[in-house]
């Protein structure tokens, strides 16, 4: 395959008061960048009785231009709420499917930023992970 890219992965899990700590899935990056504003987001969303945080290592894999475009076009790139197929450091990933789960997390996230007077996403840009 020519063209590939490099792209940055992060693990999460999610901590529940009175049940725990489980995997929470991960997210994928265009670049260093864009993972550093996804993480300064995501400390400004208020927490509850659950809560999820980076666990591990930043890990690089490669990504086909598609994909690559896709997380470049958005802000933050893409988070998926899975404790199935994380990718392994070095991998080849050629596609990434979000879910509802994911969707109301940025419209969680998005709000959060309102409230601490985070500028709004850039004209056209909904609060969606997809471009």
């Amino acid at each position: 395959m020519t063209g590939i890219s490099a792209a940055v992965v992060q693990r999460w899990d999610e901590h529940e008061s009175g049940w725990g700590v489980r995997d929470d899935g991960w997210s994928i990056h265009a670049d260093a960048a864009q993972h550093a504003g996804y993480l300064a987001a995501h400390a400004a969303i208020p927490t509850g009785d659950e809560w999820d945080v980076p666990t591990g290592d930043v890990y690089e894999v490669v990504v086909p231009p598609a994909l690559w475009g896709r997380l470049a076009a958005t802000r933050y790139g893409l988070r998926v709420f899975s404790r199935a197929a994380v990718p392994v450091p070095g991998a080849l990933v050629t596609e990434v499917v979000e879910g509802q789960e994911a969707q109301a997390y940025l419209q969680r996230l998005y709000a959060a930023q309102r409230r601490f007077t985070v500028p709004r996403p850039p004209p056209g840009e909904s609060p969606s992970l997809a471009p």
